[in-house]
């Protein structure tokens, strides 16, 4: 089968740029002619590990200028977007054998999201929460297809030899300290990650004598991708180096920190922290239980398919400050003490945390939901033109009677 993958480039660390960097390789030695249109960078097309890598042009705009131009000269079988859906020019991919992921992280389903439901033949959802948002919204055709990690790359360490290492990597002394983790892009305003509520319930610990550091890895001024100024927010909440770090910064913007910097960070850590209003996935976790390091996690929509109930922070409101949509805004002082229960050590939930992880290392991911997902797809795909065949015509016969009944017909 020919497979054109169009989502983040192989070589950026994101969690889309590390989907293309797992999927299409594993596409390509599953035996499928594989094609990969990156697009956020406007570089020439170039060769990647025996896959071509096409260039969206100079303007990039998430490579809609070129995706047809492409599609003509690659003839594929099989068009998978791995990005929000809300930014690919429907009217160019409606007319592609198109599967859409779909990374809902809200209820109902968003607005500028309805416009794919009907141009994508088929929609793939991450999670069991997103598939039920975009049926509800009329989709007819979906499918299971989890993002995934590399069991390569993410592992159990020795816990106090990557504490030493990951304290002197951040210059910060963490002996002693309950250190929590967060992994989350700094990205729009109000940011959907929820800096705010972490950075709450850090000063609510300190302030009842939890010994406690919080390291961000992320950008910290929001001048990079439209995001919240944390250095101003930390001051908000009377928070100090001392206490809060983040990840180097001109690794961090230059995107040359590499999974073996994360991977130090989640085995160091005494938990990794989601505070966010909503998740389409959040791969983090999934590294985080890798490592064997447990996460505590907001209850946002979608969160029950990864995160046991004992380790969700279910204390919140239901928030609609995003607009057309609802969201989860977690209770900060619930989250200081969970995080509070853990640093006595007093969680006493047995979870195997490398096991959880289990499901969705990229060889699993490949033969559990992909391998099925690509035998169906020619099934799938007839019917959903057959689908789009009868529209037209009725829309066509409809258009046609309408002319008809106001006059608007030839000689008339």
């Amino acid at each position: 089968m020919r497979i054109l993958w169009v989502s983040n480039d192989p070589s950026q660390p994101t969690g889309y740029g590390t989907q293309t960097k797992l999927f299409a390789p594993a596409l390509a030695a599953a035996g499928h002619d594989v094609a990969v249109l990156q697009n956020t960078n406007p570089e020439p097309t170039y060769d990647w590990n025996g896959i071509t890598v096409l260039s969206p042009g100079q303007r990039v705009n998430f490579g809609n200028d070129l995706i047809l131009a492409h599609a003509e000269r690659f003839n594929p079988d099989l068009v998978i977007t791995c990005f929000d859906a809300f930014v690919a020019d429907v009217k160019k991919y409606s007319r592609l054998p198109w599967a859409a992921f779909q990374m809902i992280d809200c209820y109902p389903l968003h607005k500028e999201l309805e416009k794919s439901i009907p141009a994508a033949k088929v929609h793939l959802c991450p999670l069991t929460f997103p598939e039920k948002v975009v049926r509800d919204a009329g989709a007819v055709r979906t499918a299971i297809w989890p993002l995934a990690f590399s069991a390569f790359e993410f592992f159990p360490e020795d816990r106090r030899e990557a504490r030493r290492n990951f304290g002197r990597m951040i210059g910060a002394k963490l002996d002693g300290r309950l250190l929590v983790v967060m992994n989350a892009a700094n990205m729009s305003r109000p940011s959907r990650k929820n800096f705010s509520a972490a950075f709450e319930a850090l000063a609510i610990l300190r302030r009842n004598g939890v010994d406690a550091v919080l390291y961000c890895h992320t950008e910290m001024t929001g001048e990079i991708s439209f995001g919240e100024d944390l250095i101003w927010q930390a001051r908000m909440h009377g928070l100090d180096p001392t206490c809060l770090v983040f990840a180097p910064q001109l690794e961090y913007k230059t995107m040359t920190i590499g999974t073996d910097f994360l991977r130090t960070a989640y085995n160091a850590a005494d938990c990794l922290l989601v505070t966010s209003y909503g998740e389409g996935f959040c791969l983090p976790i999934i590294e985080a239980y890798a490592c064997g390091t447990p996460v505590v996690c907001a209850d946002y929509p979608g969160a029950s398919d990864l995160v046991p109930e004992e380790w969700r922070v279910l204390d919140g409101l239901e928030t609609t400050a995003f607009p057309y949509t609802k969201r989860f805004a977690v209770n900060p002082s619930a989250v200081a003490w969970r995080l509070a229960t853990l640093a006595k050590q007093a969680i006493t939930v047995p979870v195997d945390w490398t096991q959880m992880a289990a499901s969705y290392e990229i060889d699993t991911v490949m033969q559990r939901a992909v391998t099925p997902f690509l035998a169906e797809w020619p099934s799938l795909l007839a019917a959903s033109n057959s689908v789009s065949e009868s529209r037209e015509s009725k829309e066509k016969d409809n258009a046609g009677t309408l002319r008809a009944e106001t006059g608007q017909v030839a000689g008339v």
